[in-house]
C-alpha cells in the first residue's frame, strides 16, 4: 500500500486515477447510503468480503439484503461488488459516491462528466 509521511504520521494514500481524483477508501464509505463519511465505518463481513455501514440499521441491511452489496458500473453497465469496486465521489456533490468495476471505467466516467 502507498503511504505518505507527514511529520511523524504515516498516512495511507491512494494514487490518482485522473487529475485530482483518487479512489475513496472503502472503510470510509457507507455502502447502504452510498455516501463518503470521512471516517472509518462499521465493517460487515458477508460472503467472505468486507462491506461498511454507518449505523446498526445499515449493518443489518448489509448482512440481510445482498442488493445493498452491489451497484452498477455507470460506464459498462455491469454489476459491481461494492467490496471490490473502485469508489469515487460523484462530481459536483460533497459526499455522494459512485462505484466502478475498474479504474479505466472510473477514469472514463470522470472524463465524460468533465465534458458536460
Amino acid at each position: 500500500k502507498n503511504t505518505e509521511t507527514i511529520g511523524t504520521l504515516h498516512v495511507q494514500t491512494v494514487p490518482e486515477i485522473a487529475q485530482g481524483v483518487r479512489p475513496l477508501l472503502h472503510q470510509q464509505v457507507c455502502m447502504v447510503n452510498n455516501r463518503f463519511m470521512g471516517k472509518d465505518q462499521i465493517p460487515v463481513i458477508a460472503n467472505n468480503k468486507i462491506y461498511y455501514g454507518c449505523c446498526e440499521g445499515c449493518v443489518e441491511a448489509l448482512e440481510k439484503d445482498d442488493t445493498y452489496r452491489f451497484d452498477f458500473d455507470l460506464i459498462t453497465g455491469q454489476k459491481v461488488d461494492k467490496a471490490t469496486a473502485v469508489i469515487i465521489r460523484k462530481p459536483d456533490t460533497s459526499d455522494e459516491v459512485v462505484y466502478f468495476g475498474s479504474e479505466n471505467s472510473a477514469k472514463k466516467y470522470i472524463e465524460e462528466t468533465a465534458k458536460k
